[in-house]
């Protein structure tokens, strides 16, 4: 028995992004916030799972 329809990515609807989305990317560009990363180590120890 198949309890989901049997799904791919042709099945998901493309739609244009509004202004929220790219307001989002464009601050993911540009913020130097968006720029710094850490180590999943670091964020594991920092979150403290490890």
């Amino acid at each position: 028995m198949r309890l989901f329809p049997k799904k791919s990515w042709d099945n998901i609807e493309e739609v244009a992004p509004d202004e929220w989305d790219l307001q989002m990317l464009h601050d993911a560009e540009t913020s130097p916030d968006c720029k710094e990363f850490v180590s999943a180590e670091t964020a594991m120890k920092e979150l403290g799972l490890k």
